[in-house]
């Protein structure tokens, strides 16, 4: 599955691309892609799944938040109950929970929207207090990004996936993105001669500045 991956990492996003996307200065990034256009979607579904239920804690839930949604509420109803997805919803944000990996593929490959956040929480409680927090978010922030990195979430990071690139973009703190995410990514699949340290093709260096 590694051999289909292409990874990006900044442990500090450049300054300048920060304030042009109206994110926190020195928020770290990983951007998650096929290496090639041969690797089909359904592929990437099974294996972006996979890495996102290796990211949760045991204690942890996975949250989706659909941006956009695409699909009728009769069919999203029929979605949820055929995954058998924990469905929150406060104000307009809605959120469907994952704990499987099942759960997750479908999450992304069955349900029409523009973009997925995925978070992590321990309990129900938590996530609708991130949830409410977004939608009650009057701050400055034209993409979803900025809104769900600037609200008072609580959280400590995200991971945006866009169907129209097919790719995982994860936004948050420096141990949330390499302490948890890329490196349970490696340690799950292993690079030749690994030691546990990012494989050489993933950029763990701090952005150039302005």
């Amino acid at each position: 599955m590694r051999d289909a991956l292409q990874l990006s990492f900044e442990t500090s996003m450049d300054d300048h691309e920060a304030r042009v996307r109206d994110l926190p200065q020195g928020v770290s990034r990983l951007l998650i892609q096929a290496r090639s256009a041969n690797v089909s979607a359904k592929a990437l579904h099974h294996i972006y799944g996979s890495a996102i239920h290796g990211w949760k804690d045991p204690s942890e839930t996975v949250y989706g938040v659909p941006i956009n949604l695409f699909v009728s509420a009769p069919r999203t109803k029929e979605l949820v109950g055929s995954l058998r997805l924990l469905e929150l919803n406060v104000g307009s944000t809605c959120a469907f929970g994952c704990d499987s990996s099942f759960q997750l593929v479908g999450l992304l490959s069955e349900l029409d929207y523009e973009e997925l956040v995925v978070f992590f929480a321990r309990t129900s409680a938590l996530a609708e207090h991130a949830l409410a927090a977004v939608d009650s978010y009057k701050g400055p922030g034209a993409s979803h990004n900025a809104v769900f990195l600037a609200a008072d979430t609580g959280i400590d990071g995200f991971v945006f996936y866009a169907p129209s690139h097919l790719s995982l973009e994860l936004l948050g703190t420096r141990e949330f993105v390499l302490g948890r995410c890329l490196r349970r990514l490696i340690m799950d699949w292993p690079m030749p001669g690994n030691t546990g340290d990012p494989p050489p093709h993933v950029d763990s260096s701090p952005g150039p500045r302005p």
